[in-house]
């Protein structure tokens, strides 16, 4: 069963939220992806919250996976306050 999950599923994302503020336009990307049907492969994502009112770097993971392609990170990268989009 873990080998078919490994298969089934794409490399996630681990996204780069230099302030709480670009939270919500994350959050619409990935709202947006859910109701996409198109079949691009699925991995999860990691949010690393690096707010200076912060202790330090905050990881969330959003705990489902969603599609991940090359244009999925591309639309998280322009958006205001992301500071990078790397694979996982």
């Amino acid at each position: 069963v873990d080998t078919l999950i490994a298969v089934t599923e794409g490399s996630g994302l681990k996204v780069f939220v230099e302030h709480e503020s670009a939270v919500p336009s994350v959050a619409t990307v990935f709202d947006d992806l859910r109701q996409d049907t198109h079949k691009a492969a699925k991995g999860p994502i990691c949010l690393c919250l690096l707010d200076d009112a912060l202790p330090g770097e905050v990881d969330i993971d959003l705990g489902a996976t969603f599609p991940v392609s090359p244009l999925v990170k591309s639309a998280l990268k322009s958006l205001p306050g992301v500071l990078t989009v790397e694979e996982i």
